[in-house]
């Protein structure tokens, strides 16, 4: 996020890389969790926006979450008139969170075991003790858990957040950000007028261009598929690993991979339009990965981190603009062909369609791209890859550049067998070495030898 295009430094400094979730929540009604050191400005960001937020007037309601117990949350319970109705009852007040808009948890991680399940009600249900509390945004915050004070915290209350946020450390920090950070404090420092102006406007845009995705079949195939894939890359490589499929910290239950990604996905992308930002569904993914897998499963090590990010380099291409668009419908074909192999099936099925629809570059790149993964995977694509560039005089380039790929392999593969007379090269290479023209097959099969 670029600083200039920020609402939130109206507010605190710094926080810009988290902005696009934070707004996105708030349009989708959704709970986030801001995560980080001790005097940073979570509290007060989300003080502020609990006050900009609520134009209803219904107010918001503060709650320090290693104190809340049932009657700072509901108020004196009214014993009278529960054991006449036999349903919890309280009286009436200000601070209890009945009513409320915005509910602010501070502290969230110090709550005990008991005082966690409080919040699990509230924040899963919007009921407390079994009655409606129907608020609009729910935030919480809490330091890392290195801190003392902090209790371990409840996977399945974890699970409950859209996003978990981890807010900014300031390990370094320049001049001119430190002066905007001390004009913030100042008394007036923060315009909050234009920030609840600017904000409502922008999560109204949101809301709009979210209902428009949801009513567009082609962008919902193209997002609910790559959630799809996406999901099934990550759980296969877990259950494959002994270690991470027996971490509770690692297990991705579906509220994450059925819910909060694809409403992820959706109120970013049109968190990224309504800013007039190209690839918006690419930069929603890439959020939507960090905050709503990542962040949240940090106990579960370096290696799931690791996994996430290979799942996202090999599937990013998935998302793209323009999906409507024959152009935008092909770059969707050729990024959800994963492996070699359906890349060029891919070339084979659409190659006439893919020469009328992109220019020329885009052909090269992606023509590029599937060479470099055929080197990789499979090199025995490489023959019937060749005999597809040939027959289309738009790629004869492209058709170059993989015969040159063959010439040097083949070469490299034949002459290897020179070495040792019983070796498998060596049988290539007197089958082969009197052939004037290669077959498709057969470079197939000289490349494909022991890759």
């Amino acid at each position: 996020m670029n600083k200039a295009r920020s609402l939130l430094n109206k507010v605190v400094e710094g926080y810009e890389d988290i902005e696009p979730c934070i707004i996105a929540a708030l349009a989708m009604r959704e709970r986030i969790f801001l995560v980080g050191p001790h005097g940073n400005g979570k509290t007060q960001l989300t003080k502020t926006l609990s006050r900009v937020a609520d134009e209803t007037g219904r107010g918001a309601r503060i709650f320090h979450a290693d104190k809340a117990d049932m009657i700072s949350i509901a108020g004196i319970p009214d014993m009278e008139r529960w054991g006449k109705t036999g349903k919890p009852t309280f009286l009436p007040s200000d601070m209890a969170i009945w009513g409320a808009k915005v509910i602010l948890v501070d502290e969230l991680p110090r709550a005990n075991k008991e005082r966690q399940n409080y919040w699990l009600e509230i924040i899963e249900e919007r009921t407390f003790q079994g009655l409606p509390i129907n608020y609009d945004i729910l935030m919480a915050t809490g330091n890392d858990a290195t801190y003392q004070g902090n209790f371990k915290f409840d996977l399945a209350l974890l699970s409950r957040f859209m996003f978990v946020l981890p807010a900014p450390k300031f390990q370094n920090v320049e001049s001119n950000l430190v002066a905007d950070m001390i004009k913030l404090n100042l008394d007036g420092g923060r315009d909050l007028e234009t920030l609840s102006q600017d904000l409502h406007e922008t999560i109204n845009n949101i809301q709009t261009l979210v209902e428009s995705y949801k009513k567009n079949e082609a962008v919902m195939d193209q997002l609910i598929t790559f959630c799809g894939t996406f999901t099934q890359f990550l759980k296969d490589k877990i259950g494959a690993d002994f270690e991470l499929a027996n971490n509770p910290e690692a297990y991705i239950c579906p509220r994450e991979f059925a819910l909060h990604f694809i409403n992820a996905l959706l109120s970013l992308g049109a968190y990224y339009e309504n800013q007039g930002l190209e690839h918006k569904f690419r930069r929603a993914g890439e959020d939507a990965v960090k905050y709503v897998f990542k962040t949240r499963h940090a106990g579960a090590g370096e290696k799931f981190q690791n996994m996430c990010d290979i799942g996202w380099r090999q599937l990013s291409n998935m998302l793209v603009d323009g999906i409507n668009t024959p152009a935008g419908k092909m770059r969707w074909k050729f990024a959800s062909a994963i492996n070699a192999s359906q890349k060029v099936s891919f070339w084979r099925q659409h190659i006439s369609e893919v020469c009328k629809v992109w220019d020329l570059a885009e052909i090269t790149h992606m023509a590029g791209e599937t060479l470099q993964q055929i080197h990789k995977e499979s090199v025995g694509q490489i023959g019937p890859y060749w005999h597809i560039m040939k027959q289309e005089p738009t790629v004869a380039h492209i058709a170059v550049q993989v015969e040159g790929f063959m010439i040097t392999e083949v070469a490299r593969k034949l002459l290897r067998g020179f070495s040792d007379p019983a070796s498998k090269e060596t049988e290539l290479y007197n089958r082969f070495k009197d052939h004037v023209i290669l077959k498709p097959e057969d470079v197939s099969t000289i490349i494909g030898m022991n890759s």
